[in-house]
């Protein structure tokens, strides 16, 4: 170590221009970072399901859409459909729209239509408006899809195709500018009497949420974390050092991940935030020895070169074992774990680079800089006493209860077991937004009035069968649908059975011993519909005739809800339809549901083989398997406490949270890795476990607990976020790092003190 310490300090000036002119590369492209939070980047690439999931999009159009809510008690007076008429004119022209239907729409379609014609004829002394309203509020097909039952909410419905981010943020913006002018005509309305909302929307909002509280959020994160270093340390080095180090391995992180073409969404977002434990952690426990080494030693130049020699390694395993930890997650079935797993591990190697280098040399090269030094243990370096102070406190503490201490922690851990137990697997997008937000009052307005905005469709192929048109395929599907509306989550399903039926209605409403429905009079019918002004009838069948699509919207539910109702359908259709029609379940939503347990599942692999390889690193690096599986225990009770707390305050195991159990072992190791390995070089000078343990608590208690401090009122302040996602990581990572510090400042002493264990 001494001649990498002295190549470290020889060419100080050169690592500075090379951190320089790297920082200006990176930061280049860090600041050309974007955020993805769209539902295709969670889905597996590779899933067969995806791969239907975009046949049935060739086959039937895109599934996406947005919506445009107007309430009103005068809805079909001429003026209002004018308005509608306008927004849905304006909406049709941006792009990425696929077709709108609106009341503005069915209106002009009905008009056009001989069917409708013959009903005016028949009613001329009742206005056009009246008929029209009429005739639509008596068809299932529009009531609760474009108009409310009451007649006193109306939706226009923009089918979007799929696109990337950058194309639902942009849609989006210009949907609410559509909005902002849209009442300036004769209808006189402003911008609060339209709601918007749909999947479309919603990720939109998800970004911009996201983004929006991110970029509030960091730079207050970072003040806090400046303003306790600035308390606890009392002297600029403690600040300056720790602020430019962080800052250079987070730009270099991030341009790294914007380099090979990656987005930031809610996993690797967590880049941010781990590289700003890791890079703190390093530096302060290098200046924690550096501010021992120049009281020891007397001398600046020699303290620096002391401190590099004895930090170097603890440091650079701490930043392998994290690294290993997250690597694992390349065998992750979920892309954006298996990427954020590969770039955290890249990041995190790169900041032990910068804080080996770059602190040491300004330590070295500014010496003025650094002369007000903190006050340190005056009794560092003694081996035969007890220790004064708060480490010293700890240390007896621990000898005086180990038995109580370990006993506790076991307590503690069945709590938090407990805990575990309660925590659900759950993903429910909407409980992200406040319940104040513009999206979550507009979709709870929607669904009460007029329709879920959960999709779900059901492909029904009955080319075996003779084609969607069979009378007995027509029966199947209107029992499906039958089934399907007696479930209370969802609002409306429609497929070409609702059109045959209700044509038929019409057409033979005077003739009750009507012959039963053929194949061929359920063609016309269909045909006819386009004729009466019902165009997207075309979209629920095949042009060969051979297949159906039944779309169904559902309120809003949990994944848990979810899952159970799409194998409740799953059932009915095992049951109920013969083998020659087959009927599948696609949509973006029921692939969603699909990730889930793929992200479960593939955490549970992940950590189990994070966990063992950091068990194997551990042993290496103190060449000890006992030591390593006893290193283990403080390392297990932040997770167990931290996933304990979020099933005790009903926290759900989501997209949001997956990675926290990730984070806490990040964190724990780090600071199990600095005790041990400081306690095995004191260890060796007496062989006395206790007092061993005393001068490492007085060695690297103080770095553990300023880092810890400094963290966690950082992350607190993500607590004040509104948006939940944001909210409970800032709250589990600050749980996890004091139980963490809790973990390694009680728990493994009294692990050492009671398996005594030898180095």
């Amino acid at each position: 170590m001494d001649r990498i310490a002295g190549i470290i300090l020889k060419y100080r000036i050169l690592f500075f221009v090379l951190i320089g002119l790297l920082t200006g590369f990176f930061g280049y492209y860090a600041y050309k970072v974007k955020t993805d939070n769209s539902i295709e980047v969670w889905l597996k690439q590779d899933d067969p399901k995806l791969g239907y999931y975009y046949d049935f999009i060739d086959k039937f159009g895109d599934e996406e859409f947005l919506i445009i809510v107007i309430d009103g008690n005068d809805l079909f007076a001429g003026k209002e459909i004018r308005l509608i008429s306008n927004i849905a004119n304006r909406l049709k022209e941006v792009e990425g729209v696929r077709d709108v239907i609106s009341l503005a729409s069915v209106y002009k379609d009905k008009l056009s239509a001989p069917y409708f014609k013959e009903i005016l004829k028949k009613n001329k002394s009742v206005s056009v408006t009246e008929v029209f309203k009429e005739e639509v509020l008596g068809d299932p097909v529009y009531v609760n899809n474009v108009i409310s039952s009451d007649g006193e909410t109306t939706a226009i419905i923009a089918t979007v195709a799929k696109g990337s981010t950058e194309s639902r943020v942009k849609l989006a913006k210009e949907t609410r500018e559509i909005i902002m002018t849209a009442g300036m005509g004769a209808a006189k309305r402003s911008p609060k009497d339209f709601l918007l909302a749909g999947p479309s929307i919603v990720n939109a909002e998800l970004d911009r949420m996201s983004q929006k509280d991110m970029k509030t959020f960091t730079p207050v994160m970072f003040a806090v974390a400046l303003v306790i270093l600035v308390i606890l340390f009392r002297n600029i080095s403690g600040v300056l050092i720790p602020a430019i180090t962080i800052s250079i391995n987070i730009i270099w992180a991030i341009g790294l991940f914007v380099i090979f073409n990656n987005k930031m969404n809610m996993v690797s977002g967590m880049l941010i935030p781990l590289i700003f434990i890791i890079s703190l952690a390093t530096t302060v426990h290098i200046l924690n020895r550096f501010y021992q080494e120049v009281r020891l030693a007397g001398d600046r130049w020699k303290g620096t070169l002391e401190t590099v020699k004895h930090i170097c390694v603890p440091c650079f395993f701490t930043c392998l074992t994290t690294s290993i930890g997250f690597l694992s997650l390349m065998v992750s079935d979920v892309t954006p774990v298996k990427v954020t797993g590969i770039f955290m591990a890249a990041g995190i190697m790169m900041s032990f680079f910068v804080c080996i280098t770059l602190v040491s040399g300004i330590l070295s090269l500014f010496p003025g800089l650094m002369s007000s030094t903190v006050n340190i243990q005056e009794n560092i370096g003694v081996s035969n006493r007890e220790y004064r102070g708060i480490y010293g406190f700890i240390g007896r503490f621990v000898k005086k209860n180990t038995i109580y201490v370990f006993t506790l922690s076991l307590i503690f851990v069945g709590f938090a077991i407990y805990g575990i137990t309660k925590t659900k697997a759950e993903s429910n997008v909407f409980e992200s937004f406040p319940e104040s937000s513009e999206i979550s009052r507009s979709t709870a307005h929607i669904e009460q009035n007029l329709m879920g905005l959960l999709p779900m469709e059901i492909v029904v192929d009955a080319i075996n069968a003779g084609g969607i048109f069979q009378p007995e395929v027509l029966a199947k599907v209107e029992n499906l649908q039958n089934y399907l509306n007696e479930i209370p989550e969802v609002t409306k399903s429609i497929s070409v059975v609702d059109y045959v039926r209700n044509l038929d209605n019409l057409l033979n409403k005077d003739k009750p011993d009507n012959q039963m429905i053929t194949r061929d009079k359920a063609i016309d019918y269909v045909k006819l519909a386009s004729l009466h002004g019902d165009n997207i009838v075309k979209s629920f069948y095949t042009e060969d005739n051979n297949e159906g699509r039944v779309t169904v919207r559902m309120r809003n539910v949990g994944s848990s809800r979810y899952r159970s109702i799409v194998n409740d359908i799953e059932g009915f259709i095992k049951v109920n339809f013969p083998l020659s029609i087959g009927c599948t379940i696609t949509g973006i939503v029921p692939l969603l549901m699909d990730m889930q347990g793929y992200l479960i599942e593939s955490q549970i692999k992940t950590f189990t083989l994070a966990f063992i390889l950091i068990f194997i690193s551990i042993a290496l690096l103190l060449k000890s398997v006992r030591i390593g599986m006893m290193s283990m225990i403080p390392n297990l009770i932040p997770i167990a406490i931290t996933l304990g707390v979020m099933g005790y305050l009903g926290i759900n195991l989501d997209v949001a949270t997956i990675m926290i159990a990730s984070v806490a072992i990040g964190i724990s190791v780090d600071d199990t890795i600095h005790f041990l390995y400081r306690f095995k070089s004191e260890f060796r000078r007496d062989g006395d476990h206790y007092l061993a343990i005393q001068r490492t608590l007085s060695g690297v208690g103080r770095a553990l607990i300023f880092t810890t401090v400094v963290a966690t009122c950082g992350f607190l302040v993500f607590c004040l976020s509104s948006f939940k996602p944001i909210q409970y990581f800032g709250l589990l990572t600050g749980i996890a790092m004091v139980s963490a510090l809790a973990a390694n400042l009680f728990i493994l002493p009294s692990c050492i003190l009671l398996f005594k264990p030898r180095f």
